[in-house]
């Protein structure tokens, strides 16, 4: 398999290659942004000042969503993880700033159709006044289309930019938001429908978690995440140089001359 491809199944086994080679940075690391999330969660629930906590969280999480990105090309390409790389999103805090709220614009963008069909279903509603159960069918009948719509959008949208934070970790956005879009454009073209793919069977993965009382969650995210590091690595020679390997022996002596 050359550079420029990748196999579905194959993210989930490297994934879980990755983090026997490092299972110390990729769980422990996971845990702590666990922990970060759960402690701001619990701060937002605290009575009058919680708000505070909610708005900061806004401005946080860009950093930390960028610092588990960090964490997992660190963990895939063997290149001195360690469990701080959570925080290292902070060192590009401007970028993974930006990169998050126009994600959220784009989000937004792309739930119009959802909201004009709620609107069209509220006014059904309204005209049936009888809340009958052909009258809500009649609504969600309205609503149903809308609904797809807005997902499909999301759907190619998530695809198209789907490594957004991959590149400026990998800082080939040269400082800029906007670049990091048209870079992941560019290396998700012509891929997306094996990507579609393997983004279901690592969200399932992901998901399954669950099964084991939310324990596998701490096993089954860093894989998900380091199989959308290494897919990412595949792809990355399309508009840049490989990263160089030097294996541990270190470089080759010079040549007798």
């Amino acid at each position: 398999m050359n550079g420029n491809s990748f196999a579905v199944g194959q993210a989930v086994q490297q994934g879980w290659l990755a983090i026997r080679r490092h299972p110390l940075e990729a769980i422990v690391g996971t845990l702590v942004l666990f922990a970060v999330n759960l402690a701001m969660g619990v701060l937002e629930q605290i009575p009058l000042i919680g708000i505070v906590f909610a708005i900061a969280g806004l401005f946080v999480q860009p950093a930390l969503t960028g610092g588990q990105a960090i964490l997992y090309l660190n963990v895939v390409n063997d290149n001195n993880p360690q469990i701080v790389n959570v925080f290292d999103g902070f060192k590009k805090y401007v970028e993974f700033l930006g990169v998050f709220w126009l994600w959220f614009v784009i989000g937004v963008i792309c739930m119009i159709p959802a909201g004009i069909g709620a609107g069209a279903m509220t006014a059904v509603l309204m005209v049936c006044k009888a809340r009958s159960t052909s009258s809500i069918l009649a609504g969600v009948a309205v609503l149903l289309p809308f609904a797809i719509c807005s997902l499909v959008l999301l759907i190619l949208a998530g695809l198209r930019w789907l490594f957004v934070y991959q590149v400026v970790a990998d800082g080939l956005n040269q400082g800029r938001v906007l670049e990091a879009f048209r870079v992941s454009s560019r290396l998700t073209e012509g891929h997306r429908l094996r990507l579609f793919l393997t983004m279901l069977v690592l969200g399932l993965v992901a998901i399954a978690g669950v099964l084991a009382c939310c324990v596998g969650l701490l096993v089954t995210v860093p894989l998900a995440g380091c199989g959308v590091a290494w897919v990412y690595m595949q792809l990355r020679p399309r508009i840049a140089p490989p990263i160089p390997v030097v294996s541990e022996a270190g470089p080759p002596p010079p040549a007798a001359g």
